[in-house]
């Protein structure tokens, strides 16, 4: 009987540090989670016009000033 209570304890013992390690995971995990949602509002902002909105009209605006100097650029050839 004494060998079977002792691989119990072992058993026990083996159970309690995998939940340990469980609750530190979850922990990391949380803090990770936590940091891309930061991320995330940070993007798409909380308001109306976000960072990629800005980006996207801005891309647009440099194209349209790209098409305006080629055109003045074909005018002096």
């Amino acid at each position: 009987m004494h060998l079977s209570s002792t691989a119990a304890g072992w058993i026990a013992v083996g159970a309690a540090a995998v939940a340990v390690a469980s609750l530190v995971l979850l922990a990391l995990n949380r803090r990770a989670l936590a940091r891309v949602r930061s991320s995330q509002n940070v993007l798409l902002g909380g308001g109306t016009g976000d960072l990629v909105d800005f980006a996207v009209s801005l891309q647009a605006r440099i194209d349209e000033l790209n098409r305006a100097v080629h055109t003045v650029s074909g005018g002096l050839e």
